[in-house]
């Protein structure tokens, strides 16, 4: 699992969807299957060849710490309603409902990345900022 200070340093060129999946508080197949879906609504390039997909290191980076349309502020209530919905979930289901909640949680780890990516729109006058 890597942080994004560790990413900035990394030689790497491409990264891996488990590797930016920490970044994003999502699932890493989430960010597999959107990448093959919709791209597009991700906000970063990808690159998805057969059953590899891949996302360039430095777009990636200037899109996360800067080049995306959401605040930090709105990324990061984001990121707390999740939270808030997998305490929900935990307490709602418990430990002993294995595959219903792998289920939901892939749900709502595909639900949040989607809202990550998706460009913000003014709360007046709904134009996007």
């Amino acid at each position: 699992m890597m942080t994004l200070e560790e990413l900035k340093a990394s030689p790497k060129l491409m990264l891996t969807p488990a590797d930016i999946a920490p970044i994003l508080h999502c699932d890493p197949h989430a960010i597999r299957l959107m990448a093959r879906s919709t791209p597009e609504r991700l906000g970063f390039p990808v690159s998805v060849i057969r059953t590899r997909t891949l996302i360039p290191r430095a777009p990636f980076l200037a899109w996360v710490t800067g080049g995306h349309r959401r605040s930090a502020a709105q990324q990061q209530s984001i990121r707390d309603a999740l939270l808030t919905l997998e305490e929900a979930l935990d307490e709602a289901l418990g430990a002993e409902a294995g595959p219903v909640r792998t289920s939901l949680q892939e749900t709502i780890d595909a639900a949040v990345c989607k809202l990550i990516a998706a460009p913000a729109v003014a709360e007046k006058g709904g134009k996007k900022k």
